[in-house]
């Protein structure tokens, strides 16, 4: 075996490892030995700096990496205090000093911040001008959007914002394509001010051209052109640009849709193209529901839809619902838009049957109504209806030709239109009747109804969304038929109360004016509910509730004793299609040999 012997030379190396070995070591051993220290902040009186100091700080409040060494322990330290001063210029104390003292022979080790803010700068002199220094055209305007003034307190925070509301006021009035080239923020510690100077390049002044549409296949342009909300040389602006790719998701139609300026095809004379690119949705589905009430029995519903009939975006639907007591069938043509942007007209056909505990009804039914939505709270509509129908009750039977003309009117202030859990929902409902060809009778059907929710507490998802633990929900109705006496009034148009919509834990209709104990309806109702309800999770709630009421035969009544109240216990499973309800109620005042022990009930949505 031979043996390798170094060189003179190599032994210098040689050495030299072993040392870098030893200073190794040695440095592994320090850095087990990591430092103790305390560390505090003084003269910092504004609690908003002082909770933003604190959470820039490597030093100060909990150390989860402890440093090695002294020399690390000042390098985070002289960091800290080049952080804080940048803190302080960002809330205006461009004149702010951060003096570090460090006391190495206390145990633990003492650190003091010693913070001298100084006086808060405000703006001096803001000014925008243009890319080449001229001044921009509409200077003035500019300024407002801007937000700066002189005099404010000089914080970054809006400073950093006025880059994006000189560019949102500039696409908001004619220029699409504009540019911040730079910003100059010059501070003056004599007078504490600090001047501000936007260099701003407009770009091109230009009106809207033509309209190009791509991936349009089965949808007519019409339909696109009465979503527009300018006109071809109205001067651009991107609110409206923003604004027609809403309506077009709106519609129903489109699965995807852009809408771009096109500032590479500017005319000369500044027209602008604009390119709106859509991907159409399938224009017909197809649903079906069941839902189970041990009062009404059980009910299937089925339903064919066409979004687009025609290509022109009507929306024509077939709807059949087949249940123990009831066979209908609606037809419904509906035209969104029709004659304004805010204003939809719909008509249907209905042909149904009827085979209630109150009575057995065949009828047919044409109405046309206009909806104008008048805010995003409020819907108003008007229409007028043909009604046949025939009616027995108790042996007798009678048949009717009516005309009515409903007028409703709608607000909606709650959170969610399927699970609302705050805010406010009011429905007026006006139906004028008119026999033409019997006895002339004339009467009128009103229809209150109030709904109120108020949410307690929260709690956060998996996927950070919050829900309330909690919620108040409570309803009033009140109706009332005036102008006719109830035997007047076909009995599938007069009020009845009980069931799973009205007053659970009673059979449906069975709260009204009675004969052999059989309800026969009336002029007048009053109902009211309130429930508390328990979301246990995303998916899963609870609810208590209590409901009470009862029609009555004439318009209004002194009620003299006769509400019936039910109360129950319900379980939720909520989708994105809304909640699932299943409900077990009881007849607080149950009546001997009309009322049954408890009612069941089970649907989608809540019971209001």
């Amino acid at each position: 075996m031979r043996f390798f012997r170094p060189a003179p030379c190599c032994r210098c190396h040689v050495a030299a490892h072993l040392l870098c070995l030893v200073l190794f070591i040695g440095g592994s051993l320090s850095a087990s030995a990591q430092i103790s220290y305390e560390a505090r902040l003084t003269g910092v009186e504004d609690p908003v700096v002082d909770v933003l100091l604190r959470s820039v700080s490597k030093i100060l409040g909990e150390n989860t990496d402890p440093p090695a060494s002294f020399l690390h322990l000042r390098r985070r330290a002289n960091r800290d205090v080049e952080r804080f001063l940048e803190v302080f210029h960002s809330r205006g104390y461009y004149g702010a000093a951060v003096a570090l003292e460090v006391d190495r022979d206390a145990t633990p080790m003492q650190l003091e911040f010693q913070a001298t803010p100084g006086e808060q700068y405000v703006f001096g002199a803001i000014e925008i001008r243009g890319a080449e220094g001229g001044e921009s055209e509409d200077v003035a305007q500019l300024t407002e959007a801007l937000g700066l003034a002189t005099g404010m307190p000089a914080l970054a925070d809006p400073i950093v914002a006025g880059n994006n509301k000189l560019l949102t006021h500039l696409r908001n009035h004619g220029y699409p394509t504009p540019v911040i080239k730079k910003r100059d923020v010059v501070v003056h510690h004599a007078t504490q001010e600090v001047n501000v100077t936007y260099h701003v390049e407009t770009g091109l002044f230009a009106t809207y051209g033509e309209n190009r549409y791509e991936g349009l296949e089965r949808v007519r342009p019409v339909v696109v052109d009465k979503l527009l909300p300018w006109s071809t040389g109205e001067v651009y602006d991107q609110r409206q640009v923003s604004a027609l790719r809403t309506r077009l998701y709106d519609t129903g139609l489109f699965a995807t849709a852009s809408v771009d300026p096109v500032p590479a095809d500017i005319t000369g004379e500044g027209e602008l193209p604009i390119r709106v690119l859509v991907t159409e949705r399938p224009p017909r589905t197809i649903s079906t529901g069941l839902e189970y009430k041990s009062d009404e029995g059980v009910g299937a519903q089925f339903r064919w839809e066409n979004r687009n009939m025609k290509g022109l975006g009507h929306d024509f639907s077939v709807e059949t619902t087949l249940a123990t007591e009831l066979r209908e069938l609606d037809l419904r043509y509906h035209v969104d838009r029709f004659r304004r942007l805010d204003q939809s007209l719909s008509s249907s056909f209905v042909i149904a049957q009827e085979e209630r505990e109150a009575f057995d009804s065949d009828r047919i039914e044409l109405l046309a109504f206009v909806e104008r939505e008048v805010s995003p709270k409020l819907t108003l509509a008007a229409g007028a209806g043909l009604r046949f129908g025939r009616v027995e009750q108790r042996g007798e039977t009678n048949n009717h030709e009516l005309l009515y003309f409903p007028l409703e009117a709608r607000l909606d202030h709650s959170d969610d239109p399927l699970d609302p859990t705050r805010g406010f929902k009011l429905r007026l409902r006006l139906e004028p009747y008119l026999d033409p060809i019997g006895e002339l009778t004339y009467f009128t059907k009103t229809d209150l109804e109030f709904s109120y929710y108020l949410s307690f507490g929260s709690f956060e998802t998996a996927d950070k969304k919050t829900l309330p633990n909690w919620v108040l929900a409570s309803r009033l109705r009140i109706g009332a038929i005036i102008g006719a006496d109830r035997d007047e009034v076909p009995a599938d148009i007069r009020f009845y109360a009980g069931g799973g919509g009205s007053i659970r834990g009673y059979r449906f209709q069975t709260v009204s004016p009675l004969i052999d104990d059989d309800p026969i309806g009336g002029n007048g109702l009053t109902e009211f509910s309130v429930e508390v309800r328990r979301r246990l999770s995303e998916t899963l709630g609870v609810v208590a509730f209590i409901d009470g009421g009862l029609a009555f035969g004439e318009t209004y009544s002194d009620f003299d004793g006769d509400l019936q109240f039910g109360a129950g216990l319900g379980v939720r499973y909520y989708t994105p299609l809304g909640p699932l309800r299943f409900d077990v109620a009881v007849p607080l005042n149950k009546r001997s040999e009309i009322d049954d022990a408890f009612q069941i009930y089970m649907s989608i949505g809540h019971a209001f």
